[in-house]
């Protein structure tokens, strides 16, 4: 047989035409095949690339100071100041455990006394004002004569600090890494 006579045949023309086709579709789906594993490497190579930038960045500066002007330390005498300016009389202050938690404690203070409806309303903006991270919490209002007595209680977050936070720190060093008398000098 020579090549003439076969590519005259239908039979063998049609077998042909449906290898060419096939090989045509296995070389298309190995190309994208390809093209997806490329795209694949390269998006992991760019995110190494990030990495690599990222860590040869300088370090960002401690937001910890920030924190504690932010979270500095509040007394009763301080919200009982900050009630009078409005107006109001404070007749007791009385402050109450709070929870205790890994950053630190969440203060109440219950605080009682008297005001006019206007005053109350003002010393609550007065309070969230002055006292950032304070809640004020209304427990009671009573009519006693002229004026409304009122119960309030005010729960505030306040931080240990750091020099807390390393005094109770368990593997804290004293400059070489050693507890002092640990070694033997002789």
């Amino acid at each position: 047989m020579n090549l003439r006579s076969i590519l005259d045949n239908t039979k063998y023309t049609r077998l042909f035409a449906l290898s060419a086709l096939l090989f045509l579709a296995l070389g298309g789906w190995f190309t994208l095949a390809g093209r997806t594993e490329q795209d694949r490497a390269d998006s992991l190579n760019l995110e190494n690339e990030e990495i690599k930038t990222f860590s040869a960045l300088p370090e960002r500066p401690s937001a910890l100071p920030f924190l504690q002007e932010l979270l500095r330390p509040v007394s009763g005498e301080s919200l009982a100041a900050s009630l009078e300016t409005t107006g109001v009389k404070v007749n007791s202050i009385s402050e109450e455990e709070g929870e205790e938690g890994p950053r630190g404690e969440i203060k109440k203070f219950r605080i009682s006394g008297t005001a006019d409806f206007p005053q109350m309303v003002q010393s609550f903006g007065i309070i969230n004002s002055k006292n950032r991270w304070c809640a004020m919490d209304l427990r009671s209002l009573k009519r006693a004569g002229d004026v409304l007595a009122y119960e309030v209680e005010i729960r505030t977050f306040q931080s240990r600090g750091t020099y807390d936070q390393e005094k109770h720190r368990p593997h804290r060093s004293y400059g070489n890494r050693e507890k002092p008398g640990s070694k033997n000098p002789l």
